[in-house]
């Protein structure tokens, strides 16, 4: 991809209390070999050091928002009111993700068309480590009336916001937030982007 041509993505990380993944999660982002993207960072109310961890890290592309604390769909919602990108990702504060993650989805979503790019992940537990992924790269039409993209549900890879690429405009353009007011925030608020998604791509990496 030329680097003269590369979109923004503008990444949105909530955190509250995160002073022992903080600075990992953060790293994760800026060592991207995606330069072009923006780290929107929303401090939900901390009162440990992930406030001071933060500012020590210096690179042009972070912003910080701190706020009282509003929980994890307040923070998220504050950080897509104020981004910039073509696209959206979210990373939580104790996650990590690979060098190549948000090229990979850019990739994707350019390639197919598509207004939402689905990946892998990796769940840690203290004695093992778990992987979900597809098997297949796929492009889905009219999604919601697939009987094979329905399926996915069941796999759990539908329902995060953490591992998926999103088109800036269809989110403002149909004023999606996350409510706060379901256990399942993410699934809900999956369910109306795709409600609006045209093509849908799972990616394997």
């Amino acid at each position: 991809m030329n680097k003269m041509t590369q979109p923004i993505v503008s990444v949105i990380m909530p955190t509250y209390n995160a002073e022992a993944t903080i600075s990992r999660a953060v790293h994760s982002v800026l060592k991207q070999d995606y330069y072009d993207l923006e780290l929107i960072v929303v401090n939900d109310g901390s009162t440990d050091e992930t406030k001071k961890l933060l500012e020590s890290i210096k690179d042009d592309r972070i912003t910080i928002i701190s706020q009282q604390n509003m929980g994890l769909s307040g923070a998220r919602n504050r950080g897509v009111s104020a981004v910039k990108g073509k696209y959206i990702t979210f990373v939580d504060s104790d996650d990590w993700i690979d060098d190549n993650h948000i090229s990979s989805l850019v990739k994707s979503i350019q390639d197919n068309h598509a207004d939402l790019v689905i990946c892998g992940m990796t769940r840690e537990h203290p004695d093992y480590k778990q992987t979900v992924s597809f098997r297949n790269s796929v492009s889905y039409h009219n999604c919601m009336k697939d009987d094979a993209f329905l399926s996915l549900f069941e796999g759990g890879l539908i329902n995060s916001c953490c591992n998926k690429l999103y088109r800036t405009n269809l989110i403002l353009d149909n004023h999606f937030i996350f409510s706060g007011k379901s256990l399942v925030e993410d699934i809900e608020f999956n369910l109306k982007y795709l409600q609006k998604a045209s093509i849908v791509n799972t990616l394997t990496i």
